[in-house]
């Protein structure tokens, strides 16, 4: 899965015309960033055990009980 790359942004919308509780701000934006990053790190995790059960790896039940909860998640 594709990760955010960007450098961390810096404040936005500075327009005094815009109320403050619809600015999109440097914190919102790397907050979100983090969150896309740490799904696709779970996902890939979570691809790569699909594949090692596939093949007949990791088939011991606490393998498959990991899998199932990040699948849930």
């Amino acid at each position: 899965m594709a990760k955010i790359t960007y450098e961390d942004k810096a404040k936005l919308q500075d327009e005094p015309d815009i109320p403050n509780k619809n600015k999109v701000t440097d914190n919102d934006m790397n907050e979100i960033k983090d969150v896309v990053n740490t799904n696709a790190d779970e996902l890939t995790t979570a691809q790569q055990n699909i594949e090692d059960l596939e093949q007949g790896q990791g088939t011991a039940s606490g393998d498959i009980a990991s899998l199932k909860n990040r699948v849930t998640t």
